[in-house]
Order: structure tokens, then sequence, then C-alpha cells
């Protein structure tokens, strides 16, 4: 809901996915040509909860550890989110899971997901 300074007015809230809603998203993608990337940037968004233009914006050093690894946490910069503050991300397991299966990997500091 949104105060106004006289009444309440009411919001629709958006509509999120569940479980067994997103198992259905990752069968479609299964079917793409690119999977991989796809099934990667649905698992960002419903698992860490990042917008588009955050997924887009992060780079090899947000994503993988020096060994490789995906890191336990995201630190995005002020220039990479809608309200101009950094924040830090936890990344679940599963979403560990998720984008170590893919296969992330980095060219020149942008991140691929190779199949």
């Amino acid at each position: 809901m949104w105060f106004s300074t006289n009444r309440v007015m009411n919001m629709k809230q958006a509509k999120t996915l569940n479980e067994r809603e997103l198992k259905a998203v990752f069968v479609q993608i299964g079917t793409r040509r690119f999977a991989a990337r796809d099934r990667s940037i649905v698992a960002v968004s419903f698992y860490a909860g990042l917008r588009a233009q955050e997924i887009a914006a992060l780079t090899t050093i947000d994503v993988l550890a020096s060994d490789g690894t995906i890191r336990s946490e995201l630190v995005l910069l002020a220039s990479q989110t809608k309200g101009k503050e950094s924040r830090k991300v936890f990344v679940s397991e599963k979403l560990r899971k998720e984008l170590a299966v893919s296969d992330v990997a980095a060219d020149n500091g942008v991140i691929h997901i190779v199949n």
C-alpha cells in the first residue's frame, strides 16, 4: 500500500513465481538455444532478487572469486542499482548450484554462460 497524507491508496502487488512455476520456466528455457545463459539470468533474478539492469551490469569479478568459485555474496556498486546505492546480495546455495551447473566463464571482465 502507498500512503498519502489523507488516505491509503491500494497498489497492486507484482506477481511472483512460486517454485512449481519456476520449474516450468526452467523446462521451457531448456528448449531454447541459449538455455544455460537464460536459466542463469532467471535464477539470479528469482533467487537473489536482482533486477534486469542489475543482472546485465554484473561482471566476472562480481560473481567469481579468484579461485573460480561462485562468491557467497554479490556486491553491487551504486552505478549498478536502481536506487543508485551500493548493496550486498547474499548468494544462496541454490543459486550457487545453478550458476555452477551453468558453467559461468569470463572473457575480458564480461560474464558468459557456457553450455
